[in-house]
């Protein structure tokens, strides 16, 4: 949890009030697989899920990886500079 707080990834806030999820796609997978009526519920509320598509906003990438914090090419400090010359 730390290390997605360092990233921006969850809110700055006490780590104490939060906890991981663990592998929940693969949760809900088991559910719906298993549950005749958790599926048709499952089937009733994507049915009303709204899809925002980002891909159309051209500055969507920008905005999302200022949002994230995470370092890029272009902000990298020397010690991440190192990492990317050793992974690429």
């Amino acid at each position: 949890m730390k290390y997605a707080t360092v990233l921006g990834m969850i809110p700055d806030c006490d780590l104490a009030h939060v906890t991981s999820a663990g592998n929940a796609a693969g949760t809900g997978a088991r559910i719906a697989l298993l549950d005749a009526r958790s599926r048709t519920l499952i089937e009733q509320l994507v049915g009303r899920v709204e899809k925002i598509e980002t891909a159309i906003e051209p500055q969507f990438q920008a905005h999302f990886v200022e949002a994230m914090a995470i370092r890029t090419r272009a902000r990298r400090t020397r010690s991440c500079a190192r990492w990317w010359i050793c992974r690429r």
